[in-house]
């Protein structure tokens, strides 16, 4: 790969204080989506991955 260019967007303003008390927003997940999350979490073995299902599981909502 021959690399020509980089661009960079750098925040100049500092963040106000409601936009660090802002949560991001949480994915919707279908049963089939659901099912295949804690499918995927029980078949992993202890992992930085599995960690990080069981996260995903825990904080986002389920229909």
């Amino acid at each position: 790969m021959n690399i020509n260019e980089i661009q960079l967007q750098i925040q100049t303003n500092p963040l106000t204080s409601k936009q660090l008390e802002r949560r991001p927003k949480r994915a919707v997940f279908s049963d089939a989506a659901r099912k295949a999350w804690l499918d995927l979490e029980n078949r992993l073995g202890d992992s930085p991955l599995k960690e990080a299902t069981q996260a995903l599981n825990k904080h986002h909502k389920f229909k």
